[in-house]
């Protein structure tokens, strides 16, 4: 196919739609474009288990399909009050521990793991000050 065509990114959403069907009642996926979101309420160590089952059938789906994923694109971020750390739940993908950042940038948002958005909110009055000169 070839690449900039009209068919190219409906193939590829036919190629990728059964990505959503194969995660557990547990997981929620999302689909932007040709990035995966994985959610998941994590209350207890069985929770756990069952997002890291859910990571392991990522790989084998992306391995069935030979469609590779870019390992160095994913990181987890932990939201809430728990008193567990987003550095003490460790999550990997194909042999690779994901990074825990406390920030992540999602499609233009800073989002942190208290949903307080101060440092999107920082990073655009920044600009605008930064504009305004």
């Amino acid at each position: 196919m070839v690449q900039g065509s009209c068919l190219g990114p409906l193939l590829f959403l036919i190629y990728i739609n059964d990505v959503t069907q194969i995660f557990k009642s547990n997981a929620t996926p999302k689909l932007y474009a040709d990035d995966l979101k994985l959610y998941a309420t994590l209350t207890c160590n069985n929770d756990e288990i069952a997002f890291r089952q859910n990571l392991e059938m990522l790989s084998n789906w992306s391995k069935t399909w030979q469609l590779p994923i870019s390992i160095n694109k994913y990181q987890h971020l932990t939201i809430g009050r728990s008193k567990t750390t987003t550095a003490e739940i460790a999550f990997s993908l194909e042999n690779t521990v994901l990074p825990a950042p406390t920030l992540i940038n999602d499609l233009g948002i800073l989002i942190d793991s208290g949903l307080t958005f101060s440092a999107h909110i920082d990073k655009i009055t920044s600009k605008a000050y930064q504009r305004s000169y």
